[in-house]
């Protein structure tokens, strides 16, 4: 690291599409129980019913996945800071508090997305997704120079979603 640390570059298109999807469900959801609770007969109860569900089953994935991914990362020579934009909250480790780490990639409609997962206590304490940092190619070298790989994951949704909603 030259300038003795290094600070993730955020993916502003990505940052804005999740949080502005994450508003956009969250203002549908709340439009749907203004409409199940008024009579408005322009919207059949098959349209309520759709809507309903696809808000109650997508915003919370948002929220609990997604956005706790939005975090500036900054990496150095005695550790890392993680600061949540969201929260603004700022959590510092020392490298050797962590066990190690594991990737994992899978393809996406935008293409391939590889995340490093930081390990510890047995527990994954942070994603670091190429999907969201711009300089990932560069964290990942660091980390990886810091931290012992615990090997690579197979991509499977549902292990995915697991973890990521029972932490």
């Amino acid at each position: 690291m030259k300038n003795k640390y290094l600070k993730s570059k955020l993916d502003l298109f990505m940052v804005i599409t999740i949080i502005g999807a994450t508003i956009l469900l969250v203002g549908i959801l709340v439009f749907i129980t203004y409409v199940w609770f008024t009579d408005m007969r322009e919207i059949k109860l098959f349209q309520r019913s759709m809507l309903t569900i696809i808000s109650i089953l997508i915003t919370p994935l948002l929220i609990i996945i997604e956005l706790p991914k939005i975090k500036v990362l900054i990496l150095k020579p005695e550790g890392l800071v993680i600061k949540n934009l969201v929260f603004g909250k700022t959590k510092s480790y020392s490298w050797n508090e962590f066990d190690g780490y594991q990737t994992t990639s899978l393809n996406t409609f935008g293409g391939s997305v590889t995340e490093i997962m930081l390990i510890a206590n047995n527990k994954v304490v942070f994603e670091v997704s190429s999907n969201y940092i711009k300089n990932y190619d560069e964290m990942a070298r660091i980390i990886e120079h810091n931290l012992k790989s615990l090997g690579p994951i197979e991509y499977n949704a549902l292990r995915y979603l697991k973890q990521r909603l029972f932490r």
